[in-house]
């Protein structure tokens, strides 16, 4: 089994662990905390966000890099390596520290000029904002670790630790709220507890992974003076992409109501799930493509590249499609409140396919910072925030929760058309259209077929009724995209005749 495939593996087990924790205790949040409650979840979600900006560009930066280093030798990259992570780190601590204050000490204002509570008294909003400073603070370093292990190809144990602190962050948090206190400040506490151990088993298990070195390491301006130019360039795209990603979340926390701020996080709740089937995929391949760019060998980052592509359609477009066309099915299975399911499924179809869209820009943006050319991606999020966040604003005003969705959905279906085309002028020139017909449509439309076709369907009655149904029509889809797609048919059919060779020769 190839590093590829193996990090794949343990980013998906990962991911669906913690995915899955996290999907099965929302139902059980909202029902003890309240719908209203749950929105400032998903408040926290845009305020984390928004606070990324002071990352600077320096996770990219440093993830990059220890991916460059530890495809030379150990003997010479263990200083430069060391050095690198502890001057980023003790930026990183810092930099957390002040984000951290910076919402505490603005928490009354975000309470009173941001958030539009109904029922939660003025001082539960503010000690809760508090805490989610304290959350970044103790989280924030732990991004530049985590980021290293995967860049090492320790992604195993990256993702046992994620795992770990996952569990706690949800069946911990629940048992907090159910048996202790249940309230959400009781809530945010215990996700600060979990970041603070996230933080420190994964800048533990990075300091262990890296090479040994006798020379003496610490904290090295010349470290920051050297790779200020990429971090700036991934600090332009950081920015850009926080705006494009949260505007629409921002402008439905000022324009509506908290209530309809948490049926919109129930929403984000499950078209942000994608990613984790996104993440796994591009995490394990991305440090392959740095060391292809690097070794310059065209055609085997050709082959890689769009065998990488195919693979991540043939995953996450049987799910979208799925859940678009049965959002109101698949919400009342996962919740069993057709309230919410009404509330919620229209702003779902939206947000799902807009995060398709962006999930399949992934492999497509990781090569071209891969070259270490971040200018293209800057343009056009530059030019797509003077349209999308006007749009967004409008849309909320006019129509509600789904009038901002659609504007995500309008922004990333333009990235498909715009940066694939401009991108394969300068980077594997002329593989537009092998992207769009092998990459995407072969392994995409018998899917979305079936998802429209099962729209047909009687509406179920139950909630067991209504899991059947989805999981029936998504293994039809999923094995539809598997027959379509040229790299997953091909693996199988080869799996098949040796099985049979094996037969005749027994």
């Amino acid at each position: 089994m190839s590093t590829v495939t193996r990090n794949a593996i343990a980013n998906f087990i990962g991911k669906i662990w913690s995915t899955g924790l996290g999907l099965a205790v929302i139902p059980l949040y909202i029902k003890i905390l309240g719908v209203e409650s749950y929105g400032l979840v998903g408040v926290f979600g845009s305020l984390q966000a928004i606070m990324g900006l002071l990352d600077l560009g320096m996770q990219p930066t440093v993830n990059r890099e220890l991916a460059r280093l530890s495809a030379l030798d150990p003997r010479a990259s263990a200083a430069p390596m060391r050095e690198l992570v502890r001057t980023f780190a003790t930026v990183f601590a810092c930099v957390g520290l002040v984000s951290g204050l910076i919402v505490l000490a603005g928490s009354p204002l975000l309470a009173a000029h941001w958030i539009r509570a109904d029922r939660l008294p003025a001082q539960t909003v503010v000690r809760a904002v508090g805490l989610m400073g304290l959350i970044i603070a103790m989280q924030w370093p732990s991004s530049i670790f985590l980021g290293g292990l995967m860049s090492l190809q320790r992604q195993v144990q990256a993702n046992q630790i994620l795992m770990l602190v996952g569990t706690l962050r949800s069946l911990g948090a629940l048992a907090v709220i159910r048996f202790v206190s249940p309230t959400i400040e009781a809530f945010f506490l215990t996700q600060a507890l979990a970041s603070a151990a996230q933080t420190t088993l994964t800048g533990l298990a990075l300091t262990r992974s890296l090479p040994a070195t006798d020379e003496p390491v610490g904290f090295r301006l010349r470290v920051l003076r050297a790779h200020w130019r990429f971090a700036a360039g991934m600090l332009g795209i950081s920015v850009l992409s926080v705006v494009l990603t949260q505007a629409d979340k921002m402008i439905v926390t000022g324009s509506l109501s908290l209530r309809q701020v948490g049926y919109y996080s129930v929403a984000t709740a499950v078209a942000n799930a994608l990613y984790n089937l996104i993440a796994p995929i591009g995490a394990a391949c991305y440090p392959r493509l740095i060391q292809l760019a690097a070794v310059g060998d065209q055609s085997a980052l050709k082959d890689f590249y769009h065998r990488s592509c195919q693979t991540l359609s043939v995953v996450i477009i049987p799910v979208t499609a799925v859940i678009a066309a049965l959002s109101h099915t698949v919400l009342f299975a996962w919740t069993g409140n057709r309230d919410t399911a009404d509330s919620s499924h229209l702003v779902l179809s939206l947000l799902i396919v807009g995060t398709c869209c962006n999930g399949l820009m992934n492999l497509p943006v990781s090569l071209q910072i891969a070259h270490g050319w971040t200018r293209l991606v800057v343009a056009i999020n530059l030019c797509a925030i003077t349209v999308i966040v006007p749009l967004e604003l409008y849309g909320a005003r006019r129509w509600g929760a789904p009038g901002a969705a659609a504007g995500w959905l309008i922004v990333n279906a333009s990235y498909v058309v715009s940066v694939i085309q401009l991108m394969h002028r300068r980077l594997l020139k002329g593989e537009q259209w092998r992207w769009y017909l092998a990459d995407v449509l072969a392994p995409g439309a018998a899917p979305v077929a079936v998802a429209l076709l099962a729209t047909l369907a009687p509406a179920p009655t139950s909630r067991l009724g209504a899991l059947a149904l989805v999981a029936s029509v998504y293994a039809v889809a999923a094995a539809a995209s598997v027959a379509s797609a040229p790299v997953t048919r091909d693996v199988v059919l080869h799996r098949i005749r040796r099985r049979v060779l094996q037969g005749v020769q027994q």
